[in-house]
């Protein structure tokens, strides 16, 4: 997952994450959390289980 995170963070894109724009710094601190937090929970076992379950769509609006 390391290397995921660290291509966000080196992307030079904008993230928009409900509605909001974010640098890919902010992008890859708000994943780093995400991917703790199912981590803790025992969720996430590859980088393809974390992007279907947490990368693809804000688990607070569920939006895209």
């Amino acid at each position: 997952m390391s290397a995921l995170l660290a291509f966000v963070e080196n992307s030079g894109c904008s993230f928009v994450r409900n509605g909001s724009e974010h640098s890919p710094q902010e992008a890859r601190a708000h994943l780093q959390k995400k991917l703790e937090y199912l981590e803790k929970k025992d969720l996430v076992d590859s980088a393809e289980d974390f992007i279907a379950r947490s990368a693809t769509a804000s688990s607070f609006s569920g939006q895209p």
